[in-house]
C-alpha cells in the first residue's frame, strides 16, 4: 500500500514539474532568441521579444548600453532553473555562460499576449562585486548632520561620470553622438548642433574601439570643483592600457538633476 501511495506522489509530482515546464517554456524560448539577436547585434529583431511597457519605458539606445555594460552581447547559450508563472506573469532565473567563458546571473520578467506568446516585461541582472547593506531611513537622519552645503557623496559623483562616460561610449560606437547629446543640459544642446557634436568626436569614432569596456571599470576622480557660476568640474581617469583615458567634464542644475555642458576626452 505504502509503495502505491510513494509511487502517486511521485508521479504526482512529475505531472507538476513537467506542468512548470511546458508553462515556461514559451518564456524561455522568447528569451533565448532575445539574446541570440543581441549577441549578433541585430537590436531591431531583439526589440521585437520585449514588452510594450519594456520598449516604452527603454530606448533601443538605453538598450544597447544596458546589454554592453552588463555583458549580455556576449551572450553564448542559458541554462534556466527557477520557473514559475500565474495568469499572464512568469518569470525565470538562469545563468548566462559567456563567449569569453564568463557567467552572468539573470532574472527575466514575461507578461503574456492574448495569442498565448511571451514578451519580457523586465530583465534583473544582479550586482556583481561587494555589496553592503544599506542603512534605514531613520539610521541615516540620525547620523547627518545639516549642513547648508551638501556635497555628493563620491559613489554619486563616480555614477554621474560612469553614466556621462557610458552615453560617450555607445554613441562613439553607433558614430552617432545623439544618444550623448540628448542626454545633456539644454544648454548643450542649444550651443552645440548633431552635427557639430559628431565632428568633434570624430577622430574617436575613427578609432573603431569599445569604450563601452569602460563600464565595468571604476573612474578615477583627480578633483571638482564647485564654480561661481554653478557648474560642476569633474577632473578624472580611468586606468586604461597602455594609454590612460582622461576626462574633464562640466555639469550644470537642470530640475535638479546634474545635466553635462561640456566635455573634454583625452588618451594618452
Amino acid at each position: 500500500m505504502w509503495k502505491k501511495i510513494l509511487i502517486g506522489v511521485v508521479a504526482f509530482f512529475a505531472i507538476v514539474i513537467a506542468l512548470v515546464m511546458y508553462g515556461t517554456s514559451g518564456m524561455t524560448d522568447t528569451v533565448d532568441s532575445f539574446l541570440q539577436s543581441v549577441s549578433e547585434q541585430n537590436y531591431n529583431k531583439a526589440y521585437n521579444y520585449l514588452s510594450d511597457d519594456f520598449t516604452k519605458s527603454t530606448s533601443k539606445e538605453q538598450l544597447i548600453a544596458f546589454v554592453k555594460s552588463s555583458g549580455l552581447d556576449k551572450y553564448k547559450s542559458a541554462s534556466w532553473g527557477n520557473r514559475s508563472f500565474e495568469g499572464k506573469r512568469g518569470e525565470i532565473e538562469g545563468t548566462i555562460e559567456t563567449q569569453n567563458g564568463g557567467a552572468i546571473p539573470l532574472k527575466v520578467k514575461f507578461t503574456k499576449l492574448s495569442d498565448g506568446s511571451w514578451r519580457i516585461y523586465a530583465i534583473e541582472k544582479a550586482q556583481s562585486g561587494v555589496q553592503v547593506e544599506k542603512e534605514t531611513q531613520k539610521n541615516k537622519v540620525a547620523k547627518t548632520a545639516p549642513s547648508s552645503t551638501p556635497k555628493k557623496s563620491d559613489a554619486d559623483i563616480e555614477a554621474l561620470v560612469k553614466d556621462t562616460i557610458l552615453h560617450f561610449a555607445v554613441s562613439v560606437n553607433k558614430k552617432d553622438m545623439s544618444f550623448l547629446r540628448d542626454s545633456a543640459s539644454n544648454r548643450f544642446k542649444e550651443a552645440v548642433t548633431l552635427e557639430a557634436a559628431n565632428k568633434g568626436f570624430q577622430s574617436f569614432m575613427d578609432m573603431n574601439i569599445d569604450f563601452t569596456i569602460l563600464d565595468k571599470m571604476e573612474p578615477i576622480i583627480d578633483s571638482q570643483e564647485k564654480k561661481s557660476d554653478g557648474r560642476l568640474v569633474l577632473n578624472g581617469h580611468y586606468e586604461t592600457k597602455p594609454n590612460k583615458f582622461y576626462f574633464v567634464i562640466h555639469y550644470i542644475k537642470e530640475s535638479g538633476s546634474w545635466k553635462l555642458i561640456a566635455l573634454d576626452i583625452n588618451i594618452k
